[in-house]
């Protein structure tokens, strides 16, 4: 009873274009979703500490009696990344650190705040001093003897480095500290025989010198992290994840 003259019309651009837009919203959503990131201090705090622990916990990963001395290209660079991560990043928390609010945290206070930070650039000084980063001929067998007496240490540190790379981190029933401080005391014994060996060998000063350093490296990365355990457990991490308006 009606004459339809319209003629129906199809084109295969408005589905091109539907899609487009389509798959170009979802890669903003992506995008969005890791790129930015919070401006908060606290956040910041968080977020460089865990990058300052990953890097840590790959010196320590080659930190081994068993390594090879010949490292490629890639594995010298990727180690010369992650040295300049451990020495950098101390600075940056120190600078997140001074803008915290600690007001708005209940939970913590500013001098445990700082005595993390500081406790940071203690563990970033001793992790220079690590076999890899630096070389003495004089002082390899020693080192050598060392490492397969502190081989347990290494393994029960770069476990520790791992679960600080994590915030929160893992609460106290993991037993960081507990097995930390029995591999130390290992790890005592070890450097003590070292020691003695030591002071029977004709070392020049230069190799003197570098040895005892990494002596003081040993324990220093272990007193100190014992001490950061003993500081993370005295904040409320959770309270720093919640949103604020």
């Amino acid at each position: 009873m009606i004459a339809v003259e319209n003629q129906q019309t199809y084109n295969i651009l408005m589905v091109y274009n539907t899609v487009l837009v389509f798959v170009g919203m979802f890669i903003v959503f992506r995008i969005t979703a890791y790129i930015p990131f919070s401006s908060r201090p606290e956040q910041a705090f968080m977020r460089l500490q865990s990058r300052f622990f990953r890097s840590c916990e790959y010196l320590v990963s080659g930190f081994s009696a068993t390594r090879s001395n010949q490292l490629s290209f890639w594995e010298r660079r990727r180690r010369a990344f992650h040295l300049h991560e451990t020495r950098t990043l101390p600075g940056k928390i120190q600078i997140r650190s001074g803008l915290i609010d600690a007001r708005a945290f209940p939970g913590s206070s500013k001098e445990h705040i700082d005595t993390i930070t500081t406790l940071v650039q203690v563990i970033s000084m001793r992790i220079q001093l690590l076999p890899g980063s630096h070389t003495c001929p004089g002082t390899q067998s020693l080192i050598d003897e060392l490492l397969v007496d502190g081989q347990a240490w290494r393994i029960t540190l770069q476990e520790a480095f791992q679960n600080l790379s994590n915030y929160p981190p893992a609460d106290e029933k993991a037993g960081f500290s507990t097995g930390l401080t029995e591999m130390t005391g290992y790890l005592e014994a070890g450097i003590e025989n070292v020691l003695k060996r030591a002071e029977s060998m004709q070392l020049d000063e230069m190799d003197r010198d570098y040895f005892y350093h990494l002596i003081g490296a040993y324990r220093g990365i272990s007193d100190a992290l014992l001490e950061y355990f003993g500081n993370i457990k005295l904040i409320d991490w959770e309270e720093w994840r919640e949103a604020r308006f």
